[in-house]
């Protein structure tokens, strides 16, 4: 059985066969392995004819000594058979990925579409006369085609409430009754890895001024829908909008720190820092009532920059002393005062003083309407901020009900009832 398994494909696969050797007589293959002349060949029966015993009854044939053996063998044989599902690729009008943005896209389609209608004048009737119209019309081809080339996948079409009309897809919502347009309630169902989905996300992204990935969503969410839709939004901003990219880009790098200079790493010699103080010998003077009293010329040097300050002190006392004992350039200080000005005082004047704190509310800040133009300018403004609440309600909540992170409670609801 293994012989006739390795045999040649003729007899591989044949049933109810008879093998039989002959070995004693001489075979026909023997004349043309063994060699022969031409004419030889020539007169051979056996090599043009086949041996003669096979003319002959099939008892009659001659008998070897090789006993003779029936090989069964399986009609039914396994066979192996591959079985390959192939989606034919749909053949789109354009190729779309030469266009780099939606607008050039959509004036193509445009163009073609007027071609279109004045060529075939019955096709005005679908398409319209209008430019917005035939606008709206290109808009719907684009879309179908970026649904031929991606269709919905089997578990989309199960998961999600996908109507067809028209071989248009759209996703359906759970605000059908909300006060929105249809585009809104029945957005279009776009896949999230066709090209044409890319150029309508940046050219949405562009037209609100380079909005963030939540605010282009909320715009899209208008009329399409797209699966995974904030994930895909990032990625296609991300990778296609270089406006962006330029805006966060890191700054160059900075080059690296150079030396301190000598005023951080070394101790400062500050002025008056190190200095002397000396008085010169009295002097006399009229005060104001025209009586003559001394006073003392007060000097003082710096070790640092030799710099010099002068000053006229009335007394030589322990307490005039203490107080002419300060840094020069608190010369403006109250002689009443036994704590001197500093430079920090004109710098930071609470570090002495405390400014005044409201322990209570004052009746003075609280706003008072008086007139009639007031309260009719109050009254519009809270008008304004209402509607600009709604609009944001009906724009970016009821839009984001769209989203499901659950397609069934996974247990049954239980009410309890009084």
């Amino acid at each position: 059985m293994d012989e006739v398994e390795k045999g040649p494909p003729c007899i591989r696969h044949k049933s109810n066969m008879r093998y039989q050797g002959n070995y004693k007589r001489r075979r026909h293959t023997d004349v043309a392995s063994r060699g022969c002349t031409v004419e030889q060949l020539l007169n051979n029966d056996l090599w043009w004819k086949g041996p003669q015993f096979l003319l002959d009854d099939e008892q009659l044939w001659p008998k070897d000594d090789i006993q003779e053996s029936y090989i069964p063998i399986n009609e039914d044989r396994p066979v192996t058979m591959i079985l390959v599902t192939t989606t034919p690729t749909p053949h789109l009008v354009i190729d779309v990925e030469r266009f780099s943005s939606w607008n050039r896209i959509l004036k193509t389609i445009i163009f073609v579409v007027k071609f279109i209608t004045r060529v075939m004048p019955r096709a005005a009737e679908y398409f319209g006369a209008s430019l917005s119209q035939v606008q709206s019309k290109a808009e719907i081809i684009l879309f179908r085609m970026a649904q031929m080339e991606d269709p919905p996948t089997d578990d989309l079409r199960i998961n999600l409430p996908c109507t067809n009309a028209k071989n248009y897809n759209y996703f359906g919502t759970r605000i059908k009754n909300a006060a929105l347009p249809m585009e809104t309630t029945h957005p279009v169902l776009l896949p999230r890895n066709s090209y044409i989905t890319s150029l309508f996300v940046i050219h949405v992204h562009e037209k609100n001024f380079h909005t963030g990935t939540e605010q282009t969503l909320v715009e899209l969410r208008k009329s399409i829908w797209i699966p995974k839709g904030r994930t895909t939004v990032k990625k296609i901003i991300n990778k296609l909008c270089f406006v962006c990219k330029k805006s966060k880009a890191k700054p160059y790098k900075l080059p690296n720190f150079p030396d301190l200079p000598i005023t951080r790493v070394k101790r400062p010699n500050y002025p008056f820092k190190h200095c002397g103080m000396g008085t010169l010998v009295p002097m006399q003077y009229r005060n104001e009532n025209q009586t003559t009293e001394k006073c003392w010329i007060l000097l003082w040097t710096c070790l640092s920059c030799r710099a010099i300050v002068v000053d006229i002190i009335r007394d030589m006392s322990s307490k005039t002393f203490l107080y002419n004992l300060r840094q020069p350039l608190t010369y403006v200080a109250d002689q009443t005062d036994h704590i001197p000005l500093r430079p920090i005082d004109f710098i930071r004047p609470t570090s002495r003083l405390l400014h005044p704190r409201f322990l209570e509310d004052s009746g003075n800040w609280k706003p008072k309407y008086s007139t009639r133009d007031e309260l009719i300018k109050e009254w519009k403004f809270g008008i304004n901020l209402l509607d600009q609440f709604w609009s944001r309600w009906s724009k970016e909540y009821l839009t984001s009900l769209k989203e499901r992170y659950k397609l069934s409670h996974p247990h049954l609801r239980c009410y309890q009832r009084d």
